[in-house]
């Protein structure tokens, strides 16, 4: 079980953004957890005097630095299922989370949650649970797909259509293929709500679609970039999110994606990442790429430099930043370090695209996280 729940819920206050009703903006009270640790020598100081920061923010007031609410939104949850025809004529089922903040008085933005790993899931609960926590705090409504797995039968099926030969056809990540697939039904179904019993909570012109690991890879399919399918570069975009966001994405060269495949991903894009995220034998520095070959305009990055950030870092999780600090002999309360920066620029981000907030902008353009960071963590942006 992981050890996060408990320390989301408890940071939640002081690192996502606003509530409901909109008008998020930087923080600029002193509550919320223990400030991260930065070098706060005139040096330092000097240096950041330099930046662009907003919202009171400075090396001696890094609370200001967060962009988040005061006080989170709660919410409910509930998980529907899903059937479609796949590309085999077969029927297909996938489980979503559903969760929704407490007191919505208007339509809502939504983020559509893609979970990692090559094998399906059945638990859409457990998709993104951390994260969900996170946006239904800043007032979003959340939607955590399970990608169900596939049977032998169901896999050899699928690759009999899609072109794969036997040999191929073992190493196929077949979610590669059905995650786009998934997204768009559950599109279809926000949009099918929108017009009948969730028609006053749902705003299905402001989507965000988001994911870690192998569901970043989805998010960057969704949002326009190319992958190999039996040996082609095929294209599988959906127009209907306005944003996008992969956590721990895969770069060229890595799980179908060449350096060509990025560049058309045009709509508003943000990657977390850093030099730690270098699991499931893709390397950390492949990692750093989608952001500088996607189409320009409105595209982030967050870059975290230290090890321990480790790949479910991005994943809203310490756990793995635990053991490796551990291991090292290091002290594990850095871990907690790393969710505020995640969080302050996750829901940042959201809010300048799915709400159009100019105090989100104004944080996006400032150099607010590296200072946040103690200059741990790069900000790019192009």
């Amino acid at each position: 079980m992981r050890t996060i729940t408990l320390l989301a819920s408890a940071l939640l206050s002081s690192t996502a953004s606003c509530g409901p009703a909109g008008g998020g903006g930087p923080r600029s009270d002193a509550g919320g957890d223990a400030p991260v640790i930065v070098d706060a020598s005139p040096d330092a100081v000097g240096a950041d005097a330099g930046m662009n920061l907003v919202g009171g923010c400075s090396p001696a007031a890094l609370s200001a630095c967060r962009y988040g609410p005061a006080a989170p939104t709660r919410s409910s949850s509930r998980v529907v299922e899903l059937s479609y025809t796949d590309v085999t004529n077969a029927a297909r089922t996938i489980r979503v989370a559903l969760h929704e903040p407490a007191g919505l008085t208007g339509p809502t933005p939504v983020v559509v949650w893609s979970h990692g790993g090559a094998d399906g899931s059945m638990n859409a609960a457990a998709s993104g649970a951390e994260w969900a926590e996170v946006f239904t705090a800043a007032g979003y409504l959340s939607m955590h797909i399970a990608h169900t797995g596939r049977t032998a039968a169901e896999r050899s099926a699928l690759c009999q259509r899609l072109g794969y030969d036997a040999a191929a056809c073992a190493t196929f990540k077949y979610l590669s293929w059905d995650r786009p697939h998934d997204v768009r039904r559950v599109l279809d179904w926000v949009e099918e709500q929108a017009r009948g019993p969730m028609g006053a909570r749902i705003d299905v012109r402001r989507i965000a679609y988001a994911g870690h690991s192998a569901g970043a890879g989805a998010a960057l399919v969704v949002a326009g970039a190319t992958r190999d399918i039996a040996g082609t570069q095929r294209a599988l975009p959906d127009p209907r999110p306005v944003a996008f966001v992969s956590c721990s994405p895969q770069g060229p060269d890595e799980e179908g994606f060449i350096e060509a495949s990025f560049g058309g991903v045009t709509r508003p894009h943000l990657t977390l990442s850093g030099v730690g995220d270098d699991t499931d034998g893709v390397p950390s520095e492949s990692r750093r790429r989608p952001f500088e070959l996607v189409g320009p305009g409105n595209k982030y990055r967050l870059w975290i430099t230290e090890d321990s950030a480790r790949h479910t870092t991005f994943d809203f999780s310490t756990d793995a930043c635990v053991q490796f600090r551990m291991r090292a002999g290091q002290d594990v309360a850095r871990c907690r370090d790393y969710l505020p920066w995640l969080s302050s620029t996750m829901v940042a981000f959201l809010d300048a695209n799915l709400r159009d907030s100019a105090a989100a902008r104004a944080w996006l353009a400032s150099d607010n996280a590296a200072v946040l960071s103690g200059r741990v963590a790069e900000w790019s942006r192009r």
